[in-house]
């Protein structure tokens, strides 16, 4: 054998793979996709662009808005105006129902006051029921009168005679002006000489 034969090629070494097994080529024709994709949308639309497209929607409702007719946009005011209406007339029946309700726990002067004030309108007549209601205030029950002795007092037939004298010179040692008060009323117990 010939040395030209036994001659071994040389090996190939393989490019290192690239990081995270990513190919260079891939994203570049993902890209190429994905414009294509858009491309042929764009074209089965008639439009070029996006900006485009988006125009032309936005052309298609006004035309679709001007093309009603005058009639029909007078019928949805006017069905608009009716349900606007029914709830108008639905709320002053509840609001009327409500101020005659609070009317009819007034006394008569009170009744008579808010209807100077508001008239009939069921609205003035709830602020002027508001604003009177603080002034006029709850009246307090009756109070009965206790007229038992208080505890620890003895009864009024057990008790002794009081010594105004001694009163006296108390109330003269802590309260001079007390004690003459006691003297002005008290006199003749007070100043009665001892037999």
């Amino acid at each position: 054998m010939s040395e030209e034969q036994n001659q071994v090629p040389p090996v190939v070494v393989p490019p290192a793979p690239t990081p995270e097994g990513e190919q260079p080529w891939l994203k570049a024709r993902l890209e190429q996709a994905e414009r294509s994709t858009e491309r042929k949308l764009l074209e089965s639309l008639g439009v070029t662009d996006l900006a485009s497209a988006s125009k032309a929607i936005q052309a298609a409702k006004a035309a679709e808005e001007a093309g009603k007719s005058a009639e029909q946009r007078a019928a949805e005011l006017a069905a608009s105006l009716q349900s606007t209406q029914q709830t108008a007339q639905q709320q002053a029946a509840v609001l009327q129902q409500h101020a005659a309700q609070m009317m009819a726990v007034l006394s008569p002067e009170q009744q008579a006051a808010i209807k100077d004030v508001a008239g009939e309108d069921p609205t003035a007549q709830l602020k002027a029921i508001n604003a009177f209601g603080k002034t006029w205030g709850t009246q307090a029950p009756p109070q009965t009168l206790n007229t038992a002795p208080p505890r620890n007092m003895p009864a009024p037939g057990d008790q002794s005679p009081a010594d105004h004298h001694a009163t006296f010179k108390t109330l003269q040692s802590q309260n001079p002006f007390a004690a003459a008060a006691y003297a002005r009323q008290h006199g003749d117990e007070v100043f009665k000489q001892k037999a």
